[in-house]
Order: structure tokens, then sequence, then C-alpha cells
């Protein structure tokens, strides 16, 4: 499951990793973005900013590819809009 919700200055997306049960989410608020990880009981495994390249080297290996994903899919249905 993929939700995006998008107006003119905010962003909000989450996805679930199926192979692991994972909920992520991105979050813009005009200029400042957060991302989450929480596992499927709703426990939160991860939580930080996602702005500069030193945010995005910050997130542990286990979650960077998926949010990276995520932030991929969001760049581009973002786009489509």
């Amino acid at each position: 499951m993929f939700e995006l919700n998008i107006d003119d200055t905010n962003i909000f997306s989450t996805k679930k990793d199926p192979q692991t049960g994972n909920h992520y989410t991105y979050k813009k608020f005009q200029e400042n973005s957060q991302v989450e990880v929480h596992d499927s009981a709703g426990k939160l495994l991860y939580e930080g900013p996602y702005n500069s390249d030193a945010d995005k080297a910050s997130v542990p290996d286990k979650f960077r590819e998926f949010i990276g994903k995520l932030y991929s899919d969001i760049l581009l249905k973002k786009d489509d809009q």
C-alpha cells in the first residue's frame, strides 16, 4: 500500500514493506522533511530528519534502501500531479 497526500507546501506519504511488515512514513512540512519507521505492532524503530545528504546517510542501513525508494516514488507521483 502506498499513500500520498500533497498540498501546496506539505507532503505526507506512507508505505508498508511487504517483506518486514514495517511501515515507513515520509513527512514534509514547508522545508523540513522527516522520516519514521514503525514495526508491524506500531513500535517506533527510527525517526529522524531527511533534508540533507548527511541526514539521509544517518538513516540506519537496514531502513535506508526502502526509504530511498519511498522518496523516489513520492517524486515520481508528485511530478504526475
